[in-house]
């Protein structure tokens, strides 16, 4: 008799008064599925290995390594790990008014529904610094490191569509 694969679900959130508030996420999954549900923040997400199997607003998606998923306020999804394969992503979650007072530190116009349109994105400049962010809140780096890497994300995450791919 084989037995089945027993789940692993390994994470960590936390907050940062420095980097207003927001709360970040760190997951590693193996036969895991999240039920449908939703969020009153947006949730950005980057896949770091294996794949995300979610269903987002009506339609199905895999997110690969390296890839964003982006989910707006309200959207119901779901999640869930492939096969055998671990799933690792990085997540952060800011709600509409954090984003908006990050977009004014950065002298950045959002549109007034401020929701992107595409769920599943492939940025390789927005990847990088989402890393990065990660990399420099897991090392301990210090307060002021750790802001400059976060608004270098979000200035990235956030500038005109037509430079980065990213549509709001």
């Amino acid at each position: 008799m084989v037995k089945a694969p027993k789940p692993a679900t390994e994470f960590s959130l936390w907050r940062h008064e420095h980097l207003f508030n927001i709360e970040f996420a760190a997951y590693t999954l193996s036969h895991h599925s999240f039920p449908r549900h939703f969020h009153d923040h947006y949730v950005i997400e980057l896949v770091l290995e294996g794949a995300d199997s979610f269903y987002c607003d009506g339609k199905n998606y895999v997110a690969a390594d390296g890839q964003l998923v982006l989910i707006n306020p309200g959207e119901v999804h779901t999640g869930s790990t492939i096969d055998d394969t671990t799933l690792r992503y990085f997540s952060f979650y800011p709600g509409k008014k954090a984003l908006e007072q990050i977009a004014e530190t950065l002298h950045i116009n959002l549109p007034a529904d401020l929701n992107f349109r595409e769920t599943l994105q492939n940025c390789s400049s927005v990847t990088g610094k989402i890393r990065s962010l990660f990399d420099s809140l897991h090392s301990g780096t210090g307060i002021a490191a750790q802001q400059e890497y976060f608004f270098d994300c979000m200035q990235e995450l956030l500038k005109q569509p037509e430079k980065t791919g990213m549509e709001f």
